[in-house]
């Protein structure tokens, strides 16, 4: 049987800080044997890769905080889309919003033209794959250098909820 004992921190340089304290402690296991000599296992490797990682996590919660900061304001809001610009050609990495043919508040049909965007190559229209309203157009006519995945505008189901995104900017 195994049977193992409390962390303990070695007596030394070590000693005078925490065991938490970071990559100086060095921490030790004791492990018994029923039919064999105690063995000692320093964990000071250990230690100082948990320490990275958990600097590398403070470093990912931070981001997802600033993000999860920015989205809840959107889901304060009633349900909708956010729409995204598409590539509409193999080579497109930006678009120009040529022209929004419809306009906030308007119903959109499936297959229905909303806007023309300019690629790299040719003006292209931008068609709804689904039945819904234009609540919030975000990028206006004629906005030059829009990448492929920003949020254009937003939809929703139901013509009621529209007014909820009257002051809706990208910056909100």
């Amino acid at each position: 049987s195994v049977r193992f004992t409390r962390p303990s921190v070695l007596p030394g340089p070590a000693a005078a800080a925490s065991p938490r304290s970071g990559p100086v402690s060095c921490i030790h296991l004791k492990r018994y044997h029923s039919n064999g000599p105690a063995r000692i296992r320093s964990l000071c490797h250990a230690r100082r890769v948990y320490n990275i990682i958990l600097s590398n996590r403070s470093w990912v919660l931070r981001s997802q905080m600033a993000s999860f900061s920015q989205s809840m304001r959107v889901y304060s809001l009633p349900p909708h889309q956010k729409v995204e610009l598409p590539a509409l050609s193999p080579t497109m990495q930006m678009g120009t919003i040529a022209r929004w043919e419809k306009k906030e508040g308007d119903k959109i049909n499936e297959g229905d033209l909303i806007a023309e965007v300019e690629t790299d190559k040719a003006t292209v229209g931008f068609e709804m794959l689904e039945e819904c309203y234009l609540a919030k157009i975000l990028v206006p006519q004629g906005t030059r250098d829009v990448p492929i995945g920003a949020v254009i505008c937003i939809t929703v189901d139901n013509p009621d909820l529209i007014p909820a995104f009257k002051d809706l900017t990208l910056d909100k």
